[in-house]
Formats: structure tokens, sequence, C-alpha cells
């Protein structure tokens, strides 16, 4: 079975900051979360859009040659 929640702890350890950084997180609305049965858990959907709203997509530069080829 795939995990699909996790707590504080587990979610700092995979974003690699502190579980305070992930507490701001949550408290800035930037991570969501789930409570179960009370308890605070975030999903992994949120952490895996988080990493790569924050990963820079690679610019390419793009050879003239090549672009009026295309056109």
């Amino acid at each position: 079975m795939q995990i699909l929640l996790v707590d504080k702890r587990t979610a700092a350890e995979a974003l690699s900051v502190s579980i305070r950084s992930v507490e701001r997180m949550i408290a800035e609305k930037s991570l969501p979360t789930v409570r179960v049965r009370g308890a605070v858990r975030i999903p992994v959907t949120a952490l895996l859009s988080l990493v790569s709203e924050q990963t820079p997509l690679p610019s390419f530069e793009l050879d003239p040659a090549i672009a009026l080829c295309n056109s």
C-alpha cells in the first residue's frame, strides 16, 4: 500500500528542514494538512508539489538557426 499522509517529523526529514520549519509552512498555509482523529498529517502529494514548485526549470538556449527551421 502507498503512503498517503506523513507526520511533521517525516515531512521535515523528507524536505531536509527542521520540524519548526514545517510548522511555519503549515502556519503560513503554504503546506496543507489533514487531521486524522486529531493528529496533524501532511499529504505526500503536498510535499511533492512544494518541491516541484520550488525547483526551477532548466533554461535552454535556442540556436537561432534551429528556431528558423522550425517556423
